[in-house]
């Protein structure tokens, strides 16, 4: 692969990569020592998910460094994190119908953002990344076309 962008295409997945890194591990400390009134209430299980899709990303940082192509550990780590922050958000619609419709198992006082999670604030920079990643990718396989 051509290193067009240069300092850009280590530094973009090193912040996505350590930004999933920094929730993921905030999840997990919320869910060890009290949630964060505000932030989250802790998800063990989500932050493990974020923790591996930033090391994936992370991947694709030193795979560029190295001059190879890492789009393939970006696109993966993005669909990782995205996938996690749509559950998230589901699961935070869901229970806000819970609470709201009529009939939804008594638990009228229950409160919606129990659900809620750092997770979903990666949804739209894992989108933008694993959309920049699919159109490189399928950019650089027309060049290669004969």
């Amino acid at each position: 692969m051509r290193c067009r962008d240069g300092i850009r295409n280590v530094a973009a997945p090193m912040a996505l990569g350590i930004a999933f890194i920094a929730v993921g591990v905030l999840e997990m400390g919320a869910a060890v020592f009290g949630s964060f009134p505000g932030l989250t209430n802790g998800d063990p299980a989500m932050g493990a998910v974020l923790v591996l899709a930033g090391a994936t990303v992370l991947n694709a940082a030193r795979e560029f460094r190295v001059g190879r192509d890492g789009d393939a550990f970006i696109i993966v780590g993005s669909a990782l994190g995205l996938l996690a922050g749509t559950i998230a958000i589901m699961a935070l619609i869901a229970t806000g119908m819970d609470a709201c419709l009529p009939g939804g198992e008594g638990r009228a006082n229950r409160d919606p953002l129990e659900h809620a999670t750092l997770a979903m604030l990666m949804v739209l920079p894992a989108a933008v990344a694993l959309r920049r990643s699919l159109r490189r990718s399928r950019s650089l396989r027309e060049e290669v076309r004969p």
